[in-house]
Formats: structure tokens, C-alpha cells, sequence
């Protein structure tokens, strides 16, 4: 995207959110929503957007994130596209109901662990995924968009996996899903997240998938 059309979509931003780095915007342009972070002048964090921008470049490449579009060369903004969904929690309560919410939402959950084996394949932390239901919006279309990159380092040890097996089965999660029916073995997922973190590979994997289907 060229400079001119990026500063039209900035200059018809809405606020959306604020968070402690950051303020987020939506805009839209020639009928195509984007949407905008932009650095929290009172936040001391350093490089926050540059981060975010870097990261969420290098993720587009092997599918993941919503796709990047521009940052201006201070560092003050990006673009990307905006991606309409909902958190996790949110998602159960709107279609708990539903006919086909458990073959969906072990759906969902098996795209996310591909996504963060992806990112562990690549040597990126994404530093979340323990708590991610902020940082993953799930479309109209049960399918989960990994987000919000600020925070992403490269590291030789990364956690993405087993931090979301420890997200399944620990804190509120496993609350919300055994209401439903939905009880993963909890002992038996961390020992699978041991084995996988020990020796990161498609069958160590595929251990942990064959644990969450039901």
C-alpha cells in the first residue's frame, strides 16, 4: 500500500479500544474495513508497533494472522486487515446450543494447535497462549484468527503448544467446557505436552490432537 491511501485510512479511523500500549482504531476505505494500532504516547514499552509489524509479517508468511498492510516509517502506526469475530468464551455462549458446537469447537481447537505448532516450527513465542482468548477471534465461520503480535519474540524454545494444552486444561476453560459435556483428561494432555515439548515433532502432535477429539 502506498503512503497516500495509508494516511486516507488513517485519517478516517474510529476509536475502537484501548489497551496499555496501545490505542486501536477502525477505518474503513473504499467500502473495505482496516483496522489501526497506534503507539500509546504514555506507555514507556519500546517498539511495540515495529514489533507487531515485524512479527506479523513473518506470520503471513506461513498463514497465520490477519494480513499486514502498512506501517508508517516512525513506527507511530500499522495497518492490517480487520478481522470481524468473537473471543473463545464468548463463542461457546453464542453457540453452545447448537447442533454441531462440539464438532466445532474441537475444530477450532485443532486449528489453533496447528497454528502454534506452526509458530513453534518457526521459532516465534507468541508469549500468550496460556491466556489467549484475547488474542484469538473466531469468525462467523468457526475459524480462529490468531492476533495481536506485539509481544512476539524468536526463541530456539518456544511454547506455543504447550501453553495452549495447559490453557485446555486449567483455569476457567475447563469450567466452561465440562458444563457442556466436554472433559479433556487433563493428566494425560500435560504429559502429552512433556512428551511434545521434549521433542517438538508431527507425532508428538498428534498425540495431543488425538487426546482433545472426541
Amino acid at each position: 500500500m502506498d503512503e497516500k491511501t495509508a494516511l486516507e485510512i488513517y485519517k478516517n479511523k474510529e476509536f475502537l479500544a484501548r489497551g496499555n500500549r496501545g490505542f486501536v482504531y477502525v477505518s474503513e476505505y473504499k467500502k473495505k474495513k482496516y483496522l489501526i494500532k497506534e503507539k500509546n504516547p504514555s506507555s514507556t514499552a519500546l517498539r511495540t508497533i515495529e514489533n507487531e509489524s515485524e512479527f506479523n509479517r513473518k506470520l503471513n508468511v506461513i498463514g497465520i494472522g490477519p494480513k499486514f498492510i502498512y506501517m508508517n516509517d516512525s513506527g507511530k502506526f500499522l495497518i492490517r486487515d480487520y478481522v470481524k469475530g468473537v473471543n473463545i468464551y464468548e463463542w461457546i455462549k453464542d453457540n453452545s446450543e447448537k447442533k454441531d458446537f462440539k464438532k466445532n469447537i474441537i475444530k477450532i481447537f485443532l486449528s489453533i494447535f496447528e497454528q502454534a505448532y506452526k509458530m513453534d516450527k518457526a521459532g516465534i513465542n507468541k508469549m500468550e497462549m496460556t491466556h489467549p482468548h484475547k488474542d484469538i477471534l473466531i469468525t462467523k465461520n468457526n475459524e480462529p484468527i490468531i492476533i495481536d503480535f506485539e509481544r512476539c519474540r524468536i526463541s530456539q524454545k518456544t511454547k506455543n503448544v504447550t501453553q495452549f494444552c495447559q490453557f485446555l486444561v486449567s483455569g476457567k476453560m475447563p469450567v466452561e467446557l465440562n458444563k457442556l459435556g466436554i472433559k479433556f483428561d487433563k493428566e494425560k494432555i500435560l504429559k502429552a505436552a512433556r512428551e511434545y515439548k521434549m521433542e517438538p515433532a508431527d507425532n508428538t502432535l498428534k498425540m495431543i490432537k488425538q487426546l482433545i477429539s472426541l
